[in-house]
């Protein structure tokens, strides 16, 4: 009986935190509405509304788009088509995808038999500084961070159940996920690989898994494979450009490998012309992209390394509250004042995270899942880490961090 109702003030408790948040969001399309606007923000509108106009994936200047993947813009699309408020519409999406994101992650704890209470995975999700920013911004992150806690549901729950069917589901889901953010476009290779090593060295694994998981992790990769191949397609018929998205090497060259040049030769790195490039001229930045990384790799091993580290603290303990006092509207005069106190306060929260984060590793059974999340993690550091990381780059840890 007391259970029953400390069950029920739980979901009280919950359902409450979800409606001020809203209500707060509300309230900042009316006070501040320009804090939802990031300069990604307007791609994703633009190229929803071509979608509604004309069904075609375009850009600013009515071209094909191939910087961009479609996903995000697509879930937009309700709201451009309809003429609906964008901003009250990302705030609705954005609290369903964080309430989702801990159901989905409660129901893992409880698959691995983690001791913890599902309530305060939801009051993690729902007070965390960062992602409670990111909540009112029209980007893709907190979507994205539904997605991953769905496919590691999927993933994690046909390992658990050996049910190959929600192990290929994942494989669909992930696909899904990238076409709204393409930095888990490798993953799926990974997984499969992982799956082969599982199944021929099940002994050392300690853990049987049937020839029907291999079946449907090469089906899920071949579909993987088939769509992003068919985008890829798509950019070469309609912009002659045979890439899934010109984003991966404008980052390569502009970020990364910039990075790791200014680093080792301290000075600035000239950045490549972008305004008004031809298909001729992105081809060429593609391929200097890759020479350039190359190059500095081989020059500059230990600074690459370095700029890989630097970037993976960066995105595990940037504080994320640093837009507090824009978001607030705080006045000039304590504007450097409140700042201050609010990368104090989220300083604060990500190391609190991060221990018991770091205890529960330490207490975890070390059993297949564990070892399956802990590739997702490394994964997604090493795409994850640049000079310039930040705390929008954590969001997708999330997930991995709590559990």
């Amino acid at each position: 009986m007391t259970e029953n109702i400390n069950s029920r003030k739980d979901v009280y408790i919950i359902s409450l935190l979800v409606l001020l948040k809203i209500i707060f969001g509300v309230y900042l399309v009316y006070v501040n509405p320009d804090f939802f606007a990031t300069p990604d923000s307007d791609g994703y509108i633009i190229s929803a509304k071509q979608l509604c106009d004309v069904g075609k994936f375009l850009n600013v200047n009515s071209v094909p788009e191939v910087y961009r993947t479609p996903g995000f813009s697509i879930i937009l699309m309700p709201a451009i088509c309809l003429d609906l408020n964008i901003k009250f519409y990302i705030i609705f999406l954005n609290s369903l995808s964080l309430l989702l994101s801990a159901y989905l992650i409660s129901k893992i704890i409880k698959i691995m038999k983690i001791n913890i209470k599902s309530f305060f995975i939801f009051l993690i999700f729902l007070l965390d500084p960062t992602l409670s920013r990111y909540q009112y911004n029209i980007l893709n992150e907190i979507v994205v961070l539904f997605f991953i806690s769905l496919m590691l549901y999927s993933f994690i729950f046909g390992l658990s159940k050996s049910n190959p069917y929600y192990f290929f589901i994942g494989f669909v889901i992930l696909t899904i996920s990238t076409f709204i953010r393409p930095m888990t476009i490798y993953l799926p290779y990974l997984i499969f690989l992982f799956v082969c090593l599982l199944f021929f060295s099940s002994k050392f694994f300690n853990f049987k898994i049937r020839y029907s998981f291999i079946l449907a992790s090469f089906v899920g990769v071949l579909l993987h494979f088939f769509l992003t191949q068919s985008w890829s397609n798509r950019n070469n018929d309609y912009a002659n450009i045979r890439i899934f998205t010109t984003q991966s090497h404008v980052v390569l060259y502009e970020y990364i490998t910039a990075g790791i040049i200014s680093k080792a030769e301290k000075k600035k790195w000239i950045k490549y012309n972008l305004e008004n490039l031809d298909a001729s001229s992105i081809n060429e930045l593609n391929n200097k992209a890759k020479e350039e990384f190359k190059k500095a790799l081989i020059q500059y091993p230990i600074e690459t390394i370095q700029v890989g580290l630097e970037g993976a603290l960066k995105t595990f303990l940037s504080p994320g509250t640093g837009q507090y006092p824009r978001m607030l509207n705080i006045s000039e005069v304590n504007y450097q004042k409140s700042y201050y106190l609010f990368v104090i306060y989220g300083f604060i929260w990500i190391l609190s995270l991060w221990f018991f984060s770091v205890y529960g590793f330490i207490k975890i059974e070390k059993n297949i899942l564990f070892i399956f999340i802990l590739i997702i993690f490394v994964y997604l550091t090493l795409v994850s880490s640049g000079p310039h990381s930040y705390s929008r780059y954590r969001i997708p840890f999330y997930p991995l961090i709590i559990i």
